[in-house]
C-alpha cells in the first residue's frame, strides 16, 4: 500500500487492528485471569520447577542460531532475576 501511495490508509487499518486485537486480548485476558489464578494455585513446587524449565527449554530453542547460546541466556536471565528480587 505505501508503494501506491496509500500510507495514511495503511497506517490507519494497522492503528484499527491493533486497537481491536489489544482490546479484545484485555477483555480475554480479565475473563480468564480468576480460572488460571485459581488452577496455577494448586501446583505443588515440582510442578513449577517443571514449568520453569520448559520455559527455560522452549526460550532456548526460540534462539534458533544457537541452542546453547539461548540455553546459557535463559538461564543467566533467571538467575539475575532470581538475584534482582531478593
Amino acid at each position: 500500500m505505501t508503494k501506491r501511495g496509500e500510507v495514511v490508509k495503511a497506517l490507519g487499518v494497522n492503528v484499527l487492528s491493533s486497537f481491536f486485537g489489544n482490546t479484545i486480548g484485555v477483555i480475554l485476558l480479565l475473563i480468564t485471569m480468576p480460572i488460571m489464578v485459581a488452577l496455577v494455585m494448586k501446583f505443588g513446587p515440582w510442578k513449577m520447577f517443571w514449568f520453569v524449565i520448559f520455559g527455560v527449554v522452549i526460550r532456548a530453542d526460540l534462539s534458533r542460531a544457537n541452542y546453547i547460546k539461548g540455553l546459557i541466556a535463559a538461564s543467566l536471565g533467571l538467575l539475575f532475576q532470581r538475584v534482582v528480587t531478593l
